[in-house]
């Protein structure tokens, strides 16, 4: 049970910095009141995707699997993309572009960070 909370907790909190990039990159153009609309947005997605994860996987019919964590990780990130986009109107092509970066950045940290974890968790 606990293992299944943090891991929760884990994979809720790490969608933040690539959701956090997609911010930073328009933060010089928008207006206070859409900054704050913009982060408390991304805040009731977290808390939407934490309860809804913490009842699915400890909870629910979901269980715990590589290929599973592969797959949530796939589509996670799509809420905070789609709050950005609805938000920050007029700028398309560069969310696209920082969407980019956030994947690239994804993959590397994926990638970097997956031998050591194996290593450090068989099986």
């Amino acid at each position: 049970m606990l293992y299944d909370i943090m891991t929760v907790i884990i994979i809720t909190l790490s969608i933040m910095p690539p959701a956090m990039l997609q911010y930073y990159a328009f933060e010089p153009l928008l207006t206070e009141r859409k900054k704050r609309l913009v982060l408390g947005g991304y805040a009731v997605i977290l808390l939407a995707k934490l309860f809804f994860l913490l009842y699915m996987i400890p909870f629910g019919p979901w269980s715990h699997s590589y290929s599973f964590y592969k797959k949530l990780f796939t589509v996670i990130w799509i809420p905070h993309f789609i709050w950005a986009v609805a938000v920050i109107r007029p700028f398309l092509f560069r969310h696209l572009y920082v969407f980019s970066v956030r994947a690239t950045l994804t993959i590397f940290i994926h990638t970097v960070l997956a031998p050591p974890l194996a290593g450090l968790f068989p099986g």
